[in-house]
Parts: structure tokens; sequence; C-alpha cells
């Protein structure tokens, strides 16, 4: 398309980028025909040369073809008229993270699939798409945040500060600081067989058997009064079957022995009673883990193998493994209790004694990271 300026145009100069003020009248060829004049020129006349308005419209311009290359709508870009399509997006832009979590597949369902008509007006089933992706952004801040306080460390230490809120938790650190001294004091004993200790460092084994016999009888006190739990389940009033109530009791049982044993420690409780309340609470530690035994090879693991393959099933065949592991210590560890074994005694319930520690103490962490990370 091509626009020809016409004279008046021209007066404007809209197509030249410099203003025609700057023009001068001797720029201009002089004429082919001159007017001599004998007498001077005029007032008028002298005030005509000197006008440059006057001059361009005594010597007009060439016309010029003005071809337009530009697209309308750069034009109306440039001139800062918005298009149609423009001026119907809105004009709040989200974030650059929020917009990455909703132009992902988080969105597909319920939100951006109503563009093809699934919104009922207009096409737009943005309704419970934009709940969602706030709810989503508000997630992926907490992932921010979270990944910020891991790179801090602050993650790490607050998880260890729950674990050692609960009873739980810090049985198990104590158990792996016990068992590790109990370890400790085991190799001293192999080196003083090879070499005589000297002094200090036979006092140093007697300090660290008083630690180690203190930190046991820490462990107990810990958990003390651990029968209210099977005493609450039994005085519940929903129902239970035969199997339910035997467990209850069978806990039960189990923790009163470890009471009366820890009571006997402290010296409420006659020694000799204290002995056959740890005669008991061996047995029933022994049962207790010939039956988890059972169950997770009988029924958690053919479980998790029979159902399908995913991720979070993946995690469950990793735990049940480690929570083998962790049985199969504690019953070696206990065996040696119940049946009074001798052979390798000692190096063999200080090894089962610190894998169950680190493996209990492991999964008191993962547990507790969790609830830290989601909270």
């Amino acid at each position: 398309m091509s626009i020809t300026a016409s004279p008046s145009l021209s007066l404007l100069n809209l197509e030249d980028p410099h203003p025609v003020p700057h023009l001068r009248a001797s720029s201009y060829p002089p004429r082919s025909h001159p007017v001599h004049s004998t007498r001077p020129p005029s007032p008028v006349q002298l005030r005509d040369q000197t006008n440059p308005w006057v001059t361009a419209l005594q010597h007009p311009r060439p016309q010029r073809h003005v071809v337009m290359t530009d697209s309308i709508s750069s034009i109306q870009s440039g001139w800062g008229i918005r298009s149609v399509e423009q001026a119907r997006q809105p004009e709040w832009e989200p974030p650059e993270r929020f917009a990455e979590v909703v132009v992902g597949s988080h969105m597909t369902s319920g939100g951006l699939e109503g563009l093809e008509g699934s919104g009922g007006t207009g096409g737009l089933g943005l309704t419970g798409g934009v709940g969602k992706g706030k709810d989503i952004y508000k997630e992926k801040k907490k992932d921010i945040k979270r990944d910020e306080r891991d790179a801090n460390g602050s993650l790490v230490v607050e998880t260890w500060a729950r674990v050692m809120d609960s009873s739980k938790g810090r049985d198990k650190v104590l158990k792996c600081l016990q068992y590790s001294l109990r370890t400790y004091l085991y190799i001293l004993g192999l080196i003083a067989t090879i070499r005589p200790h000297r002094p200090w460092c036979k006092s140093h084994s007697k300090r660290l058997k008083i630690a180690v016999s203190g930190l046991s009888l820490t462990r107990k006190c810990l958990l003390l009064l651990n029968p209210l739990h099977p005493i609450a389940d039994l005085l519940s009033p929903q129902p239970m079957s035969p199997r339910d109530m035997f467990l209850h009791l069978f806990d039960l049982f189990s923790a009163l022995s470890d009471d009366v044993y820890c009571l006997s420690r402290l010296g409420l409780v006659n020694k000799r009673k204290g002995k056959v309340a740890d005669r008991w609470a061996n047995r029933f530690w022994f049962l207790t883990t010939l039956m988890s035994l059972y169950t997770l090879h009988l029924r958690t693991i053919p479980h998790i193998l029979i159902s399908r393959r995913t991720e979070q099933n993946e995690k469950r065949m990793v735990e049940a493994r480690w929570t083998n592991r962790k049985l199969l210590s504690d019953l070696i560890f206990v065996s040696y209790e119940v049946f009074s074994l001798s052979t390798l005694r000692e190096p063999v319930q200080c090894l089962t004694g610190l894998l169950a520690a680190l493996i209990s103490t492991k999964k008191q962490y993962e547990q507790h990271s969790f609830m830290v990370k989601n909270a």
C-alpha cells in the first residue's frame, strides 16, 4: 500500500525527520527566470524572502511515495494503543514461581482444561483451578522455606530437638551412647590382654563402666509407667477382638515387669523380686520380637510384594527391611539373656545392641523429620 503526500501535508513535513522551520531560502536553487528589478525590494518582499513558510510555498518540494512496511499491530504498539487481544488479557501477572506451577501439570485437572469448554461460561473453567493454584503456590513457598532451613542446618537441629523431646527418642539416643561405650570397653579389654593398661587407663575404664550402668538405669526410668497405654486400650469402650485383647494384656505384663525391675534398680523394691521381673521382662521381649517377625514376614512383606510397584511401596519395602534387621538384632541379643548363653556373649550383645539402637534412632529421626517438614 502506498500513500502519496500532497503539498498541504508537505507543509507539516510528516515524512521528513527534520522539521520545516530549519529550512532556509538559500538552500533552494535560484529560479530559472530571475526577475531583474532596478528598484530595491520593499520591506514586505524582504520579510517574505526570510520567512521559511512562504519560501516553502513558493518552492514546493517534490512528492514522495511512502510504503508502509510495518503492520497495524506494530504501529498500534508504537502509538501506545493496545490491540483487542491485549485488551482482553488481565493486567495482573502472577509471580514467576507461581506461573511455573500454574502452567505445569498441576493445573490441568479442573483448571486449564476448562479452556476447551468445560468451564460453562465462556469456556474458562478456572474456578477450581485458581484455588488449587493458590494452594500449590503456598506449598511451593513452604518448600522454598524448607530448603532454606535445610541449607542453613536449622531443619536438622529442629528435628533432633523433637527427637529428644519424646521419651522414646531420648531412650534410643541414650541406647546408642550406652552400647557405643560398651563396645569401646570391650575393645579396651581386648587390648589389655595383649598389653597391660596404664593406671590412668584403668581408672578411665572404671568410670566408663559406671557411665554404662547409669545410662541403662536412665533408660529404664524414661520408660516408667508404660503400662498406662495398654490399660487405656483395655478400658476403651470400643469393641475389640480376642486377639487384640491378648496383645494388650501381653503388653501390660511386659511393661509391668520392666517397671518392677526399674524400681528394684532404684532401691524401692526388693532385689530378688527385681531379678524375677527382669527374667520375665526378657521373656516377654523375646516373644514380642518373635510375633513381630512373624507379622512382618507373613503379612507385611507379602502384601507389599503383591501390590503394584510404586514409589510409596518401595519406601515401605525399604522400611520393612530395616525393621527386619532391627528385630533380628533384638532377637539375638535377648536370646543370650533368656537362654543364658555364654559363647561370645559380650561381643555379640555389643554389636547387636548397637545395631538395633542405630536403626531405632534412624527411624525416630525420619519420623520426626517428616513431622517438621510438614509443620
